[in-house]
C-alpha cells in the first residue's frame, strides 16, 4: 500500500518520530474484541457504544 507508507513516512516527519516502530496492539488501542460495525462506529463517532 504505497499510499499509507506514504502518509506514515510523512507523518514520521512532521512528528520526528518513527511511528512503525512505535506499535501499539489492539488492547492498548481499546478496541478488543469490536466487530467490523462497532470499530467503524467507534471510528466515524469517537463512543465505542
Amino acid at each position: 500500500m504505497p499510499l499509507t507508507n506514504g502518509f506514515i513516512d510523512i507523518i514520521n516527519v512532521v512528528h520526528e518520530k518513527d511511528w512503525r516502530k512505535e506499535e501499539r496492539s489492539l488492547e492498548q488501542l481499546g478496541i478488543t474484541g469490536m466487530t467490523k460495525e462497532t470499530l467503524l462506529k467507534y471510528v466515524h463517532t469517537g463512543k465505542k457504544q
